[in-house]
């Protein structure tokens, strides 16, 4: 059979989990593959993104279902060989498998559950860049592994089953899942290569299968994500997604300073084999920093990731009035990026006609008051700004 691209499937969907619980703590289960491809007792798999702190693989406790498993191991020789059908960039190897069983936080985790995993037939050369994965066996399954359950063809009366991972220190993630809900990739309930199940960050399984060659067919993966100022009140916010299968909806967030506000709520766009494309505009941006968060909720209401980008919104008058009498002008602190350093009034030669250095100042909701101690001539002047960071330059008429 045709096994070779089953895998880049697994380890995409990992690739996306691994951002879907940034403030998660503790680490947790993502997905079992319940009916592998190629021999069954070689290459079934479980995957967990670890917590926020350090993780040692000896201290790893797996519960197959009331088989107990604790020692999980290094394979320098399958990680080559995961690594060599990759075919990634060598400097940054897909996958490691550390000596010391040190696990980084927030790394992703593969295990397999035999000690005689097949990775050369095995394509994942679109994951190269979204490593490493830290790979280890499970070294008590005597060369086999065969520990979840594959389903069955007609009726199927299989019970539930428990999978848990102890992480020592109390610390358990627990997921329960039913054979019979496998699929094959007709989407009905049966026995076929390819089944897995995903859980999200509360437990809830999904069921799917899109056979041994498909790769694409995702919960979601966030290709491109861009927050454009188009103009002194405009906010472009660009996202792009890998194929969808799931319900779900998109909720675009604006924060400015502590104030939160929803500014949309996007349904998913459902499809099967290509990217989708989403645009919303801000049209009331203020002035200032501004951090646009995105959100993805699945269908059970559950968010599932989060990204946020910040930017500034400058308009285009930085100070009033404009004209201004004597030159006395007001800059509001929030419509500059960083803190003002000097205020400088240059004349239409280049010359300058009155500077100021500006004390420093905490409030962000401060205004500054320039009222230059020189007489200034009616005209026009060029008003410099200078930031700790940068220098702006407007156009100022003096009367």
């Amino acid at each position: 059979m045709n096994t070779h691209n089953i895998y880049t499937y697994f380890f995409t969907a990992l690739f996306l989990f691994c951002h879907l619980n940034l403030f998660a703590q503790n680490p947790y289960v993502l997905g079992i593959v319940a009916n592998a491809c190629g021999n069954e007792g070689n290459n079934e798999l479980f995957f967990f993104q670890n917590g926020s702190s350090t993780f040692d693989i000896n201290d790893l406790t797996a519960n197959y279902n009331g088989t107990i498993r604790t020692v999980f191991t290094p394979d320098v020789d399958l990680t080559a060989a995961l690594n060599n059908q990759a075919t990634c960039s060598s400097v940054t190897p897909l996958f490691v498998s550390p000596a010391d069983g040190l696990i980084p936080p927030y790394a992703k985790v593969l295990i397999f559950t035999s000690t005689n995993g097949q990775a050369d037939i095995y394509d994942f050369n679109i994951l190269c860049g979204t490593g490493p994965y830290y790979v280890f066996e499970d070294q008590g399954s005597n060369g086999s592994g065969s520990q979840f359950p594959d389903g069955t063809n007609g009726a199927c009366n299989a019970p539930i089953q428990n999978f848990s991972l102890s992480f020592g220190s109390g610390i358990v993630s627990t997921v329960s899942w039913s054979p019979c809900n496998l699929t094959g990739t007709d989407g009905l309930p049966g026995k076929e290569d390819g089944a897995l199940i995903m859980f999200s960050s509360a437990g809830t399984p999904s069921y799917l299968n899109y056979g041994c060659n498909l790769g694409i067919a995702l919960p979601i993966i966030l290709l491109d994500f861009q927050v454009v100022v188009e103009d002194e009140k405009t906010v472009k916010i660009f996202w792009e997604t890998s194929a969808l299968q799931n319900e779900g909806y998109f909720v675009v967030e604006r924060v400015v300073e502590t104030r939160t506000e929803i500014l949309e709520q996007v349904p998913s766009k459902t499809t099967e084999r290509s990217t989708q494309q989403y645009t919303v505009y801000d049209s009331q941006a203020q002035a200032g920093k501004i951090t646009y968060y995105l959100y993805w909720f699945n269908e059970h209401g559950e968010e599932q990731y989060a990204k946020s980008i910040e930017v500034f919104v400058q308009h285009k008058n930085l100070f009033y009035p404009n004209p201004a009498p004597q030159g006395e002008i007001f800059i509001p602190t929030q419509a500059l990026p960083t803190p003002v350093r000097k205020i400088s009034y240059f004349d239409e030669l280049g010359k300058i006609a009155y500077q100021s250095e500006i004390p420093p100042y905490s409030s962000q909701n401060s205004v500054i008051l320039v009222k230059p101690d020189v007489a200034l001539k009616a005209g026009i002047y060029f008003l410099e700004i200078t930031t700790e960071k940068e220098i702006i330059s407007q156009k100022l008429l003096v009367r």
